[in-house]
C-alpha cells in the first residue's frame, strides 16, 4: 500500500474510532457503565493499528522508534514483574504508543473540520441534554466533556472566521457583511464563554470554567507578546510541526493554548481523583488535537492571520503594555481590594471569637482567586481597543470609589443586635437614597473620564494607587492590631447534650434562661393568652429585676460567676478562672450536687468549653471539622453584604445562625453538643425526663432561644414560620410548664427548686429592659403566684442558687428574698449600642419606669464593647 494511502487510511480510521466511542460512551450511559472497563483494549487495538499503517521501513531505526520500543518493554516488563497487574500494561502502552501517534499524525482539511464539527457537537448537546446529572454520569466528567466540546467549538468557529476575511471571495450578501465585520462572529463566541460558565456552575465544576477561561487567555494574546509563539517554535525544532521555517500561524497557536489547557485539565482531574476523565475518548481527542495542530502547521491556513487583525492595533498593543496593564491592574484593584480582601479580613477579626475557623480557611482562596481575577482584566485590557479599555477601567474605577465611600460613609446599620435579619423596609428611604449616591458617584467620574480625554489614566493611575494604598494600610494594620485568639481547634472541650432529660432521685435544682424575655414582652403575651401562667401559682414572680449586663455576653456569664465586665483584658477567662468561682463551683461539687449547662453559644458566652472544665459536668473534649467551602461562600457573601449599596444588601445578608454549620463537631453515635432551640427541646421533652438512679443531687441549666429571631414556633409548640413575639413567649412558657408536669409526674416537683429567668431583655421591636424572674424552691406551695416588686438583679443569682442548694450563701451576697421591697436601691445596667461597639450604661432607682425615662437614648456612661 503507497504512503499516502496508509497514512489516508490511518487518519480516518482515528476519525471514525472518536466518532463510535465518543457517540457510545458519552451517549448512552448504559453502553458507558459496561463498555468502560473495555474502552481502553479498544483503544489499544485502533493506536497500534495507526501506529503500524504510520510506520515507514525506513523509520524503523530512527532513534526516537527506538525510544518508543525500549519504553515499551519497560512498561511491560514493570507492568507484569513488578506491579503484575495488565490494566497498568494496556494503558501505559496508550501513553507510549500515543505519542507514536502525536509525532505522525497529520490531519487534512476534510478530516480537520468533521471532527472538529463532531467534538464540537457534545458541548451543545450536553448544555441542552444534561445527561451528566441526570443519567448518572459524575458531574465532573460531564464538565469535561463540556471543555472538550468548547475548545473545538472555538477552532470551528475561529476557522470560518478566518474564511470569511481571509478566503471568501463570492457575492453572498450576508456573508460579505461577516467578511467585513468579522467581530460579530466573535460575539458568538461570548455567548459561547457565558454558556460554558452557567452550565458548567450547573455541573459544580469551577475547576473546569477556570481551564476554560486559561484557554480563553492564551487564545486572545497577541502575537507580539504570545508565549505559545516560543512554545510553537520550540515544537518546531523538535519535528513536531510540519511547518519548518517558523512563520507565524494563529492556528497552531490556538490548538497549543487547547493543548496547555487540556494537561492543566487531566491534572486537575487526577488532583480530585476522578481517573475515568483519562479514558479513551478523552485520548483520542487529544491525539485529535495534534493531528490538526499538524495540519494547520504544514498549511498556508492561518499564516499572518490574528484574531485581532489591524496591524496598528497590534502595534498600539506592543507600544502601551505596561501602561494599559498598570491602568487596568490599578482599576480592578479599587474594586478586589475592598470586596476580596479588606471586607473579609474586617469581618474575621471582628468577629474572631465568634467564628470557629481560621483566617487561612478562606483568605488564601479569596487572594488566588483576586489574582486570577486581576490576570484575567490585565489580559483582557491589553488587548482591547483604546475606547473599549477606556470603558471597562473607568467602570471599575468608578465602582471601587462607590464602594469604598458605601463602606465609609453610606454604611448606616449592618446588624440588629440580637443577630436578627436586618429590618430593610424601615429603611426603605435611605435605601433609596444611598442607591441615588452611589449612581451619582458613578455617572460623575464616567463624566470626568470623558472631560479629561487622554488624561484619564493619569486620574485613575494616581487616584486609584492612592485609593489602593490606603485599603493596603488597612489590610496590614488589623492584623498587627488585633491581639485576640479565635475559636479555632482541632478538638475542643464542648457542652455535651448528655443526660439533657436525666434528673436526679432526689433533689434537682432546674435553672431555664430563655432569651431575651423581659416583662413587657410577658405582659403584652398574657394579654392575648391570659391563661398563659396558670400552673406557675407555687412561684414567686419577681417582676423589678434588673438583668445587670446585655445581651447574652456578658450576661449570663456575669449570673453565673459575678465577675464585673472588663474589656481591656481577657474577661471571660478571667470571670471562670478566678480563684472566687473556684471556689464556688467547689462549694457546690462538695454538696454532692452535679452541674449541667446546655447552651448554643458556649464559645461566644463562655469563651471556649476550657473555662468550663470542673464546673459543669458535662464538659467533654471532641473533634472538629470545619466546612471550608461553606466558610468562603459566607464570607464572600458579607463582603458583598457590606460593599454593596442598600438596594442589594438583602441577597447578601449573612446572619448569626448561618455560622452555625460552618463547624461540625464529630460526636460518637448517641451523643451529641448541646443547643438552645425551643422546637428541638420541646419534641426530645416529648420523650420524656428519665430519672437517673445513679444520681442524687443535680443542678440543671437550660439556656433556650426564647424570643431570639427568627420566630419559628407557635403558642402550640408547633413549627411555624410566620409565628409572632407573643406566640413565642408562650411557647417558651409552655415549654416550662411541660417540664414540670413531668417532674410532676415522676413525684420529684416538691424536691425540686425551679429557675424561670431570662439573661436579658431587648429594644429590638419592643423596649424592654428587664428580664422576667420567677422563683419556686423545693416544698414551696402556695395557692396564687406570689408577686414581688423587690429590686433585685442578677447580682443575686448565685447567691439564690446556693439558698436552692440548702448551702451558706453569705459570702456572695443577699439572695432575692433578702432583699426589700420597700428599699429605694441604686441599680446599673448595660445595654450595647445599636453599632455594638459601646456599652451604655443607665444608673436608675426605682423601678422600670424610672428606667424608660432614660434608656435606650439617655445613657449616664459609656464603655468601648471589645
Amino acid at each position: 500500500m503507497k504512503e499516502r494511502i496508509k497514512r489516508q487510511v490511518a487518519n480516518w480510521l482515528l476519525a471514525v474510532s472518536l466518532f463510535l466511542i465518543t457517540n457510545l460512551e458519552w451517549n448512552y450511559f448504559e453502553i458507558f457503565t459496561k463498555f468502560l472497563p473495555y474502552d481502553y483494549l479498544a483503544l489499544l487495538a485502533v493506536i497500534l493499528f495507526c501506529s503500524v499503517l504510520y510506520l515507514r521501513k525506513d523509520l524503523i531505526l530512527k532513534k526516537t522508534n527506538l525510544c518508543i520500543v525500549v519504553c515499551e518493554l519497560f512498561s511491560i516488563f514493570v507492568s507484569l514483574f513488578i506491579f503484575k497487574n495488565i490494566i497498568i500494561l494496556i494503558f501505559s502502552s496508550i501513553i507510549i504508543i500515543s505519542v507514536f501517534l502525536i509525532l505522525n499524525v497529520q490531519f487534512k482539511i476534510a478530516e480537520t473540520l468533521s471532527v472538529t464539527a463532531w467534538m464540537s457537537f457534545f458541548f451543545y448537546y450536553w448544555t441542552i441534554d444534561v445527561k451528566g446529572y441526570f443519567k448518572g454520569y459524575d458531574v465532573f466528567y460531564g464538565s469535561v466533556i463540556l471543555f472538550v466540546g468548547f475548545i473545538y467549538s472555538f477552532i470551528l468557529i475561529e476557522y470560518f472566521k478566518h474564511y470569511f476575511k481571509e478566503t471568501y471571495c463570492g457575492n453572498n450578501r450576508v456573508l460579505l457583511i461577516l467578511k467585513k465585520y468579522d467581530y460579530l462572529i466573535g460575539f458568538l463566541q461570548v455567548v459561547l464563554i457565558v454558556l460554558a460558565y452557567n452550565i458548567m456552575s450547573w455541573y459544580q465544576s469551577k475547576i473546569t470554567f477556570c481551564i476554560t477561561l486559561l484557554f480563553v487567555i492564551l487564545l486572545i494574546l497577541p502575537e507580539e507578546i504570545s508565549v505559545l509563539t516560543l512554545i510553537n517554535s520550540i515544537l518546531k525544532l523538535a519535528h513536531l510541526s510540519a511547518n519548518k521555517d517558523k512563520k507565524y500561524n494563529y492556528f497552531c497557536n490556538m490548538i497549543i493554548s487547547a493543548i496547555i489547557s487540556y494537561m492543566v485539565m487531566f491534572i486537575a482531574a487526577l488532583y480530585n481523583k476522578c481517573t475515568l476523565v483519562i479514558s479513551a475518548p478523552f485520548i483520542l481527542a487529544f491525539i485529535s488535537l495534534f493531528g490538526i495542530y499538524r495540519f494547520f502547521s504544514a498549511s498556508t491556513v492561518g499564516d499572518g492571520y490574528h484574531v485581532f487583525d489591524s496591524k496598528e492595533h497590534r502595534k498600539y498593543i506592543k507600544k502601551n503594555i505596561i501602561l494599559n496593564a498598570m491602568i487596568s491592574a490599578i482599576s480592578v484593584l479599587t474594586v478586589v481590594i475592598p470586596i476580596g480582601i479588606l471586607a473579609p479580613i474586617e469581618n474575621y477579626y471582628s468577629n474572631i471569637r465568634e467564628f470557629p475557623f481560621a483566617i487561612g480557611d478562606f483568605i488564601y482562596s479569596f487572594l488566588l482567586f483576586d489574582i486570577l481575577i486581576i490576570i484575567i482584566v490585565i489580559m483582557i485590557s491589553i488587548v482591547l481597543r483604546k475606547q473599549s479599555l477606556k470603558v471597562l477601567c473607568t467602570v471599575m474605577f468608578s465602582f471601587g470609589i462607590a464602594t469604598y465611600i458605601q463602606v465609609m460613609f453610606l454604611n448606616r446599620k449592618l446588624s440588629e443586635s440580637d443577630g436578627s435579619s436586618l429590618d430593610f423596609d424601615s429603611m426603605k428611604t435611605y435605601t433609596n437614597i444611598s442607591f441615588v449616591i452611589w449612581s451619582a458617584i458613578i455617572v460623575l467620574i464616567c463624566i470626568i473620564s470623558v472631560l479629561a480625554k487622554d488624561n484619564w489614566k493619569k486620574i485613575v493611575l494616581y487616584l486609584g494607587s492612592g485609593l489602593c494604598i490606603v485599603q493596603l494600610v488597612a489590610v496590614i494594620s488589623i492584623p498587627i492590631s488585633n491581639k485576640k485568639d479565635n475559636n479555632v481547634k482541632t478538638e475542643s472541650y464542648e457542652l455535651s447534650a448528655r443526660n439533657k432529660f436525666n434528673i436526679a432521685n432526689e433533689e434537682n435544682v432546674i435553672v431555664f434562661v430563655l432569651d431575651t424575655i423581659g416583662n413587657i414582652q410577658l405582659e403584652n403575651a398574657i394579654q392575648e393568652f391570659p391563661d398563659m401562667l396558670d400552673g406557675l401559682e407555687d412561684f414567686t414572680y419577681y417582676k423589678n429585676a434588673d438583668c445587670v449586663y446585655a445581651w447574652t455576653y456578658p450576661s449570663l456569664t456575669y449570673m453565673l460567676t459575678g465577675n464585673k465586665l472588663d474589656t481591656k483584658g481577657d474577661w471571660l477567662y478571667d470571670s471562670w478562672h478566678s480563684e472566687k468561682t473556684e471556689k464556688y463551683y467547689k462549694l457546690i461539687h462538695d454538696n454532692d450536687y452535679s452541674v449541667y449547662m446546655y447552651t448554643n453559644y458556649l464559645n461566644y458566652v463562655f469563651g471556649g468549653g476550657e473555662n468550663l472544665v470542673g464546673k459543669f459536668d458535662n464538659v467533654y473534649k471532641y473533634k472538629h471539622f470545619v466546612d471550608k467551602n461553606l466558610v468562603k461562600q459566607k464570607m464572600l457573601r458579607y463582603s458583598l453584604f457590606k460593599t454593596l449599596p442598600y438596594i442589594f444588601k438583602p441577597r447578601f445578608e449573612v446572619l448569626t445562625n448561618d455560622l452555625k454549620f460552618l463547624d461540625t463537631i464529630l460526636c460518637d453515635e448517641g451523643d451529641s453538643v448541646s443547643d438552645a432551640d425551643t422546637f428541638s427541646f420541646y419534641e426530645e421533652l416529648s420523650n420524656g425526663l428519665t430519672i437517673d438512679s445513679n444520681e442524687n443531687k443535680a443542678i440543671r441549666i437550660f439556656h433556650l432561644d426564647g424570643t431570639h429571631y427568627p420566630f419559628e414556633v407557635n403558642e402550640n409548640l408547633e413549627k411555624d414560620s410566620n409565628a409572632t413575639r407573643n406566640q413565642v413567649v408562650c411557647a417558651n412558657i409552655q415549654l416550662v410548664k411541660q417540664y414540670i408536669n413531668q417532674l410532676k409526674e415522676n413525684g420529684l416537683y416538691d424536691s425540686s427548686s425551679i429557675f424561670i429567668l431570662a439573661d436579658h431583655g431587648t429594644y429590638i421591636d419592643v423596649t424592654d429592659p428587664q428580664p422576667i424572674v420567677f422563683v419556686k424552691k423545693k416544698e414551696q406551695k402556695s395557692d396564687n403566684m406570689i408577686i414581688s416588686d423587690a429590686p433585685i438583679s442578677h447580682t443575686e443569682f448565685r447567691a439564690t442558687l446556693l439558698d436552692a442548694l440548702g448551702v451558706d450563701y453569705s459570702e456572695y451576697g443577699e439572695a432575692y428574698q433578702d432583699v426589700d421591697e420597700s428599699i429605694d436601691r441604686e441599680r446599673s445596667v448595660g445595654y450595647l449600642s445599636e453599632d455594638r461597639s459601646y456599652y451604655y450604661f443607665y444608673e436608675y432607682s426605682g423601678n422600670i419606669q424610672n428606667l424608660l425615662k432614660k434608656f435606650p437614648d439617655k445613657p449616664d456612661s459609656t464603655m468601648p464593647a471589645w
